[in-house]
């Protein structure tokens, strides 16, 4: 078993995801926690490497879990390139 959230295990169980982590942000209280997930593909809709159904199965995937299979709470998600 993996010390990682469960929603972090989903997401990165997915095809072209190589990494997930979770940053917190403050603009006053309280703290928010965002899901970051890297990605093997380009995230720039111009580029021939654009993957749209990545980022749907990657949105669709923290939307189940967060609803379905964990009481833990995501304010945001932001996916991004890896470089």
């Amino acid at each position: 078993m993996s010390d990682k959230a469960i929603v972090r295990e989903k997401v990165e169980a997915l095809r072209g995801v190589t990494r997930t982590w979770f940053e917190w942000t403050s603009a006053g209280d309280p703290f928010k926690r965002e899901l970051v997930v890297e990605v093997d593909a380009e995230t720039d809709p111009n580029t021939s490497g654009f993957n749209s159904a990545l980022l749907d199965a990657i949105s669709a995937e923290v939307a189940h879990v967060l609803e379905n299979e964990t009481t833990m709470q995501v304010q945001s998600l932001r996916i991004v390139p890896k470089r």
